[in-house]
């Protein structure tokens, strides 16, 4: 009896170790590969190898292009203001009139809303009067949104429904008064996307399929880092390669079932300024989204999110933040190494980064002027230029003129 109970152990053993053998070796390979890409892609620390193929003593690039301001003024008018941005998942949207404000990299202050059609829409986070905010709160939910100032009201699909002292102005049209709206997509996988160029010929937006996020997945944690670092650094593919979102699952039996699983983790970068890192074995995924703050600062969005039938482990989660942690940290040691020792580094994609610069800095050349492809000047009609008189001897008079009636507290979308 012992003798069978021992070779019925050994039999178990074996088959465990046969079903695991395969994955393991499959994480070392992994391990290795990356550990090797981290090696050739963050070289430029090393400023004194000669062999090192990511450094270069004499680049490509303009000066100042890791810290001029001035371009990284440029870049937001020639490469934020055109390409398409992440934004949100549209499990941030859970019914008709949620809204979310975006500080987008461009520097326009945009909103998105679900309408009663449930379409997500998204808006200049500006009033058409005088400028003024819309959405002052990070997340909300209002079918209507109104501006605090003179309390201009807005339905969610940015149309005009209320200008109060307006109505009777002869001429005044409120269809041409909504709000300016911004193109807006929302793919398959529930990322929520965006362009601000207001042309007509804007590049249609990506797939964006075998990501690894579905719109099932739901938001299971949110954070913000801040690091001191030029954003085109964050742009390599060897950054961000949080491999903690690939946690294997708690139980034995369930690692056993996966135990077939290759290539679980998908580490993907389609879009400027943000990475999607996700996991089939754990059912999670993190959305990066990075926003520049400055030319040697940016804010790094994390959104972690995870399916209907698992969520990740407190223990994984913290360690998915360390990692994040970790990235900016690399990300800053490495700028500060291009700052002091003047060396540049092979990101990926630079070269069209550069090339499209250099077309858009060309044709401000050609035109004489800055090109701000997200800013839409329509002309101001001699009616709306009343109006904003009346209203402007309105606020002079008495505070208790119409235009200035309604509440701080009842219009704080």
């Amino acid at each position: 009896m012992a003798m069978s109970v021992s070779l019925l152990s050994t039999a178990a053993v074996a088959t465990i170790a046969c079903l695991l053998l395969p994955n393991l070796l499959l994480y070392l390979l992994r391990y290795y590969s990356q550990d090797q890409s981290l090696k050739g892609n963050h070289q430029v620390a090393d400023v004194n190898d000669e062999n090192s193929a990511s450094v270069s003593q004499e680049p490509d690039v303009s000066e100042g292009w890791w810290t001029s301001e001035q371009h990284l003024a440029l870049e937001k008018r020639a490469l934020f203001s055109k390409a398409w941005i992440q934004t949100a998942h549209v499990s941030s949207f859970p019914k008709s009139g949620a809204y979310v404000s975006v500080n987008t990299p461009a520097g326009y202050p945009i909103f998105l809303v679900k309408g009663k059609d449930d379409v997500i829409r998204a808006f200049h986070n500006v009033c058409r009067h005088r400028a003024y905010t819309i959405t002052t709160k990070p997340t909300g939910s209002s079918l209507v949104l109104g501006c605090r100032y003179h309390g201009w009201s807005y339905d969610t699909k940015g149309k005009l429904v209320k200008a109060p002292k307006f109505e009777n102005v002869p001429g005044f049209d409120k269809e041409a008064n909504s709000l300016f709206e911004v193109k807006c997509v929302t793919n398959g996988s529930g990322l929520v996307l965006v362009n601000l160029d207001f042309e007509e010929s804007a590049p249609e937006p990506p797939l964006l399929e075998w990501l690894g996020v579905t719109s099932t997945m739901t938001v299971q944690d949110k954070w913000e880092v801040e690091g001191a670092f030029n954003w085109k650094l964050a742009e390599s593919a060897s950054c961000f390669d949080i491999t903690a979102v690939d946690s294997a699952p708690a139980s034995v039996f369930a690692a056993l079932h996966l135990a077939y699983w290759s290539s679980s983790y998908r580490h993907s970068q389609e879009l400027l300024l943000s990475h999607v890192v996700s996991s089939s074995r754990s059912g999670a995924a993190l959305l990066l989204d990075i926003t520049p703050l400055s030319a040697g600062k940016c804010n790094v969005s994390c959104t972690l999110l995870s399916s209907q039938k698992s969520t990740m482990e407190p223990d994984s989660i913290n360690k998915t933040k360390s990692e994040v942690t970790a990235s900016v940290m690399e990300l800053e040691r490495i700028y500060q190494d291009i700052k002091v020792t003047g060396a540049t580094m092979d990101v990926q994609g630079q070269q069209t980064i550069l090339a499209d610069v250099v077309k858009h800095a060309k044709a401000e050349r050609a035109a004489g002027k800055k090109m701000y492809p997200a800013t839409r000047q329509d002309a101001v009609s001699a009616t709306c230029k009343i109006a904003d008189e009346i209203c402007s001897e309105l606020e002079a008079g008495a505070a208790s003129s119409a235009c200035g009636t309604a509440t701080a507290s009842s219009l704080a979308w």
